[in-house]
């Protein structure tokens, strides 16, 4: 009985989870139709590549923001950030050479350019 119960009570607080999980999908399916509209014709290694540095871009500024924190209250938050990225995509701390990763964590200049969207 108390493993039933134990089962239940994880459950329950597992579906705290959903109403993220389901904001994050929504995120990404509305960026990815809304690139598909935009880049017409394009192929699958660039329609990829854009669709990944869009989804990237919002939480890559907020870890620079962060990070340039003059107080360095952003600093903790920021470690505590990248601890949790981690965890969420399991992600090795030593990423191999050649994903796009500089040693900022951030992708490489010349990856986050996409035609007609800057990129700041």
């Amino acid at each position: 009985m108390d493993d039933a119960l134990a089962a239940f009570a994880r459950h329950r607080a597992e579906r705290a989870a959903v109403p993220a999980v389901a904001a994050l999908r929504t995120h990404f399916e509305t960026e990815r139709r809304r690139l598909l509209d935009e880049q017409r014709g394009l192929d699958a290694a660039s329609a990829t590549r854009l669709l990944v540095n869009r989804l990237l871009h919002g939480p890559s500024e907020a870890l620079r923001a962060m990070a340039a924190d003059p107080d360095g209250a952003g600093m903790a938050e920021r470690a505590a950030a990248e601890r949790l990225l981690f965890r969420l995509f399991r992600l090795a701390e030593d990423e191999p050479a050649g994903t796009g990763l500089s040693a900022g964590g951030d992708l490489d200049k010349d990856e986050r350019r996409e035609p007609g969207r800057e990129v700041q």
